[in-house]
């Protein structure tokens, strides 16, 4: 009897430690592999200032992230390539934004377009880093099959 209950415990214990392992896991990958990133804008009136100032913001607080700059060799490049366009929205301004996501050597590895309100440029800031996740991801493959060449 008394092998059967440490043999129910161990196996309670090594499922929940599988489970911890597995909530947390995602936060210990980001840390080790982080993806340095450089935000480029072209466009230079205020309003695409806020939205660009945001995104930097919000890669630096982002744990999949770290802001680069020198065009180093692992980088994405998030480049919004116009100014932002908006447009009125009852008594509200909707801005309107897209990004490209490249590598250094200017492979493109996705693009994004979206909207948010211009009192809220860090819900377009959220949308851009969630895309960069596929983009930084698809940079990890390029550069993986570029080592094997």
């Amino acid at each position: 009897m008394a092998a059967a209950l440490r043999q129910q415990l161990g196996c309670l214990f090594t499922v929940t430690a599988a489970s911890l392992l597995l909530a947390f896991l995602p936060h210990l990958t980001y840390a080790s592999q982080r993806t340095p990133v450089e935000v480029w804008r072209t466009g230079d009136d205020g309003l695409t200032l806020k939205i660009s100032e945001a995104v930097e913001t919000a890669f630096r607080a982002s744990p999949a992230f770290i802001l680069s700059s020198g065009r180093k060799s692992g980088t994405l490049i998030v480049t919004l390539p116009t100014n932002v366009d908006w447009k009125r929205v009852g008594k509200r301004t909707q801005v309107q934004y897209s990004v490209q996501f490249t590598s250094i050597h200017e492979e493109k590895l996705g693009s994004k377009a979206g909207v948010c309100w211009e009192n809220s440029p860090q819900d377009c800031a959220a949308q851009i880093v969630k895309a960069a996740v596929t983009a930084a991801n698809r940079l990890r493959v390029a550069a993986g099959n570029s080592d094997g060449q």
